[in-house]
């Protein structure tokens, strides 16, 4: 969803192509996972494999934390906005 929003700000694309880019991203990460939460590990295990060396460092950290607001507070979209 980044990508699209930069590279509609970037003008790379129109409105019309960055909301395209970001269906198709929603429509294969529904694919590929069974909730907000296994979207999120996979999510975090990316940071931690990408950008800590493969040790579980501050991205590792800040995904979870994340991870875990989303997933206890009562108003989080993951328990208000379904999955599928």
């Amino acid at each position: 969803m980044n990508l699209a929003r930069w590279g509609l700000s970037a003008r790379f694309c129109a409105p019309p192509e960055a909301e395209q880019a970001i269906v198709h991203a929603g429509a294969l990460s529904r694919a590929a996972y069974d909730s907000w939460a296994e979207f999120s590990a996979a999510y975090a295990l990316g940071r931690v494999l990408r950008f800590d060396e493969e040790e579980y460092g501050c991205f590792y950290e800040q995904s979870v934390a994340a991870h875990r607001l989303l997933a206890e507070n009562e108003d989080s979209p993951w328990l208000n906005v379904p999955w599928r």
